[in-house]
Protein backbone atom coordinates (compact mmCIF):
# COMPACT_ATOMS: atom_id res chain seq x y z
CA UNK A 1 0.00 0.00 0.00
CA UNK A 2 2.39 2.45 1.02
CA UNK A 3 4.54 1.37 -2.14
CA UNK A 4 1.70 2.30 -4.34
CA UNK A 5 1.06 5.52 -2.23
CA UNK A 6 4.53 6.64 -3.14
CA UNK A 7 4.40 5.78 -6.71
CA UNK A 8 1.22 7.86 -7.46
CA UNK A 9 2.75 10.82 -5.34
CA UNK A 10 5.56 10.47 -7.37
CA UNK A 11 3.67 11.05 -10.27
CA UNK A 12 1.79 13.81 -9.30
CA UNK A 13 4.92 15.32 -8.69
CA UNK A 14 6.15 14.27 -12.28
CA UNK A 15 3.26 16.22 -14.33
CA UNK A 16 2.15 18.83 -11.81
CA UNK A 17 3.91 21.56 -13.63
CA UNK A 18 2.30 20.64 -16.97
CA UNK A 19 -1.23 21.29 -15.59
CA UNK A 20 -0.25 25.04 -15.61
CA UNK A 21 1.69 25.26 -18.74
CA UNK A 22 -1.08 27.01 -20.99
CA UNK A 23 -2.66 28.91 -18.05
CA UNK A 24 1.09 29.92 -17.17
CA UNK A 25 1.60 30.81 -21.29
CA UNK A 26 -1.69 32.82 -21.43
CA UNK A 27 -0.54 35.08 -18.58
CA UNK A 28 2.64 35.40 -20.05
CA UNK A 29 1.21 36.22 -23.33
CA UNK A 30 -1.61 38.50 -22.55
CA UNK A 31 0.99 40.53 -20.15
CA UNK A 32 3.54 40.89 -23.02
CA UNK A 33 0.69 41.96 -25.38
CA UNK A 34 -0.80 44.71 -23.20
CA UNK A 35 2.33 46.38 -22.72
CA UNK A 36 2.73 46.34 -25.98
CA UNK A 37 -0.55 48.10 -26.67
CA UNK A 38 -1.54 45.09 -28.60
CA UNK A 39 -4.34 43.94 -26.68
CA UNK A 40 -8.30 44.76 -28.67
CA UNK A 41 -11.47 43.46 -28.33
CA UNK A 42 -10.84 42.68 -32.23
CA UNK A 43 -7.87 40.32 -31.85
CA UNK A 44 -6.56 37.56 -29.65
CA UNK A 45 -4.09 34.95 -29.85
CA UNK A 46 -3.64 30.97 -29.97
CA UNK A 47 -1.52 29.17 -28.76
CA UNK A 48 0.06 26.78 -31.67
CA UNK A 49 2.61 24.71 -29.51
CA UNK A 50 4.70 25.25 -26.43
CA UNK A 51 7.22 22.77 -24.60
CA UNK A 52 9.94 22.95 -22.09
CA UNK A 53 13.55 22.27 -23.50
CA UNK A 54 14.97 18.82 -21.28
CA UNK A 55 18.68 20.71 -21.87
CA UNK A 56 18.21 24.27 -20.91
CA UNK A 57 14.72 24.49 -19.11
CA UNK A 58 14.02 27.17 -21.10
CA UNK A 59 9.89 27.46 -21.75
CA UNK A 60 9.27 27.40 -25.63
CA UNK A 61 5.64 29.35 -26.12
CA UNK A 62 4.87 29.95 -29.81
CA UNK A 63 1.46 31.45 -30.87
CA UNK A 64 -0.42 33.36 -33.71
CA UNK A 65 -2.79 36.33 -34.04
CA UNK A 66 -6.57 35.85 -34.87
CA UNK A 67 -9.66 37.58 -35.41
CA UNK A 68 -12.96 36.29 -35.38
CA UNK A 69 -11.34 32.86 -34.34
CA UNK A 70 -9.41 33.05 -37.89
CA UNK A 71 -5.24 32.83 -37.93
CA UNK A 72 -3.71 35.39 -39.37
CA UNK A 73 -1.01 34.34 -41.76
CA UNK A 74 2.52 36.33 -40.93
CA UNK A 75 1.80 36.99 -37.78
CA UNK A 76 3.88 34.12 -36.55
CA UNK A 77 5.32 35.27 -32.94
CA UNK A 78 7.61 33.31 -29.92
CA UNK A 79 8.51 34.05 -26.52
CA UNK A 80 11.10 32.28 -24.20
CA UNK A 81 10.74 31.96 -20.23
CA UNK A 82 14.05 30.70 -18.28
CA UNK A 83 13.38 27.95 -15.32
CA UNK A 84 12.28 31.05 -13.21
CA UNK A 85 9.92 32.56 -15.59
CA UNK A 86 11.80 35.59 -17.06
CA UNK A 87 11.97 36.20 -20.63
CA UNK A 88 15.32 34.76 -22.40
CA UNK A 89 13.68 36.39 -25.75
CA UNK A 90 10.74 37.49 -27.71
CA UNK A 91 9.39 37.96 -31.06
CA UNK A 92 6.34 39.28 -32.08
CA UNK A 93 4.69 39.76 -35.64
CA UNK A 94 1.54 40.50 -34.05
CA UNK A 95 -0.63 43.39 -36.76
CA UNK A 96 -0.83 46.48 -34.51
CA UNK A 97 -4.00 48.00 -36.06
CA UNK A 98 -5.84 44.96 -37.05
CA UNK A 99 -8.24 47.50 -38.60
CA UNK A 100 -6.37 47.22 -41.61
CA UNK A 101 -6.65 43.74 -42.16
CA UNK A 102 -8.74 43.51 -45.36
CA UNK A 103 -11.79 41.79 -44.69
CA UNK A 104 -14.45 43.92 -46.12
CA UNK A 105 -14.82 41.67 -49.33
CA UNK A 106 -15.78 37.90 -49.44
CA UNK A 107 -14.34 37.91 -52.93
CA UNK A 108 -10.87 36.92 -51.42
CA UNK A 109 -12.41 34.01 -50.35
CA UNK A 110 -11.76 30.46 -51.47
CA UNK A 111 -13.32 27.26 -51.29
CA UNK A 112 -11.16 24.53 -49.68
CA UNK A 113 -11.29 22.41 -52.30
CA UNK A 114 -10.75 24.73 -54.81
CA UNK A 115 -7.92 25.89 -52.49
CA UNK A 116 -6.39 21.88 -52.78
CA UNK A 117 -6.79 21.86 -56.63
CA UNK A 118 -4.90 25.13 -57.08
CA UNK A 119 -2.35 23.80 -55.60
CA UNK A 120 -2.29 20.51 -57.20
CA UNK A 121 -2.27 22.78 -60.35
CA UNK A 122 0.59 25.24 -59.37
CA UNK A 123 2.85 22.21 -58.38
CA UNK A 124 1.60 19.93 -61.29
CA UNK A 125 0.46 16.89 -59.77
CA UNK A 126 -1.53 14.91 -61.12
CA UNK A 127 -4.14 13.02 -58.50
CA UNK A 128 -5.34 9.62 -59.29
CA UNK A 129 -8.65 9.76 -56.68
CA UNK A 130 -11.14 13.09 -56.32
CA UNK A 131 -10.93 14.77 -52.89
CA UNK A 132 -13.25 14.55 -50.72
CA UNK A 133 -13.73 16.23 -47.09
CA UNK A 134 -13.62 13.84 -44.76
CA UNK A 135 -14.19 16.08 -41.39
CA UNK A 136 -13.37 19.23 -39.45
CA UNK A 137 -10.00 18.86 -37.78
CA UNK A 138 -10.07 21.99 -35.12
CA UNK A 139 -13.73 23.90 -35.82
CA UNK A 140 -12.10 26.28 -33.69
CA UNK A 141 -9.19 27.02 -36.08
CA UNK A 142 -11.95 26.59 -39.68
CA UNK A 143 -10.00 23.44 -40.64
CA UNK A 144 -11.05 20.92 -42.68
CA UNK A 145 -9.44 17.46 -44.20
CA UNK A 146 -9.26 16.21 -46.95
CA UNK A 147 -8.52 12.72 -48.16
CA UNK A 148 -4.93 12.27 -49.87
CA UNK A 149 -6.49 12.39 -53.51
CA UNK A 150 -3.53 9.87 -54.70
CA UNK A 151 -1.01 12.30 -54.25
CA UNK A 152 0.34 12.72 -50.67
CA UNK A 153 0.89 10.09 -48.06
CA UNK A 154 -1.43 11.97 -45.53
CA UNK A 155 -4.66 13.51 -45.48
CA UNK A 156 -4.11 17.13 -46.79
CA UNK A 157 -5.40 19.95 -44.01
CA UNK A 158 -6.74 23.27 -45.24
CA UNK A 159 -7.07 26.21 -42.54
CA UNK A 160 -9.54 29.18 -43.35
CA UNK A 161 -6.55 32.25 -42.75
CA UNK A 162 -6.27 35.83 -42.93
CA UNK A 163 -3.39 37.07 -44.97
CA UNK A 164 -1.26 39.82 -44.19
CA UNK A 165 -0.16 41.91 -46.51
Amino acid sequence: MVKVLLVYMNLIFLFSPMIGWGQEADHVIENLLDKQGLITSQSGWFITSEHISSTSKIHHIYYQQIKDGILIRGTESSIHLSSKGDVVFEDNQFIKDISELKTSSKSNLIDPKDAVLAVVDEMNYVPTEDFTAKNHKEESLNSLVFNNGGISAKDISVTLIYAKD
